[in-house]
């Protein structure tokens, strides 16, 4: 019963947080003037702390996350972006 409380509980905080990031979203766009910028500040933010935690914990990169396999990730990524923007 605990772990069902224990579920409950990160529910009630990740549904908080999809309205705190919204409102920090509408903010952000307000004082750049571009929602673009907002969306790529928000985006390096997120980027740059996530990459600390991970250096901070020390935590394995998996098998895939090698360097080759996400250029070609990147690059499958490009194609299908290319491709149908025409």
């Amino acid at each position: 019963m605990a772990h069902f409380w224990w579920l409950a509980l990160l529910a009630l905080a990740a549904g908080t947080c999809i309205p705190t990031q919204a409102g920090i979203n509408a903010r952000l766009s307000l004082w750049t003037r571009s929602p673009v910028l907002a969306a790529t500040i928000s985006f390096l933010v997120g980027t740059v702390v996530l990459t600390g935690y991970v250096l901070a914990t020390r935590l394995p990169l998996p098998a895939c996350a090698r360097p080759w396999h996400s250029r070609g990730g990147c690059g499958a990524a490009a194609r299908s972006a290319l491709s149908s923007s025409r």
